[in-house]
């Protein structure tokens, strides 16, 4: 007598409509600001830059959108927001040009996404095309 054995059957998800977006930005400098560039790279600092970015461009809208910083590593930073507000973001923080000790900075987009693992991959597209 032989027993079968159940395999299990998988199941396929689809996300229709995630809530939240995610990003990976760099803060770039000019003149570059490579002398102190670990210690002024901090929750704080991107936090205040993202959200005078933000309100320069969409008001008090801006100010009350909800930023999670989730990862920093150098002068990148991996965030997550509203996914329905993915435009205005994108907008505020690429034409955002600010002033910090004599120095002009502003935000280069990495990668975006609606899903976290999307951003991995995107991230080691810009290193192939940038060799």
């Amino acid at each position: 007598m032989t027993s079968a054995v159940a395999v299990p059957r998988f199941k396929r998800v689809t996300i229709r409509n995630p809530e939240w977006g995610y990003a990976v930005l760099q803060m770039i400098f000019e003149p570059l600001y490579i002398e102190s560039l670990p210690s002024n790279f901090d929750i704080l600092t991107w936090h205040t830059a993202l959200s005078t970015a933000l309100k320069q461009y969409l008001g008090v809208f801006g100010s009350a959108m909800h930023i999670d910083i989730l990862h920093l590593h150098g002068e990148e930073a991996t965030m997550q927001f509203p996914r329905a507000e993915l435009t205005g973001f994108g907008a505020a923080v690429n034409g955002f040009v600010g002033n910090v000790e004599g120095k002009t900075f502003g935000f280069k987009t990495v990668a975006v996404g609606d899903l976290f693992m999307g951003l991995l991959g995107r991230r080691e597209e810009v290193c192939v095309w940038a060799d």
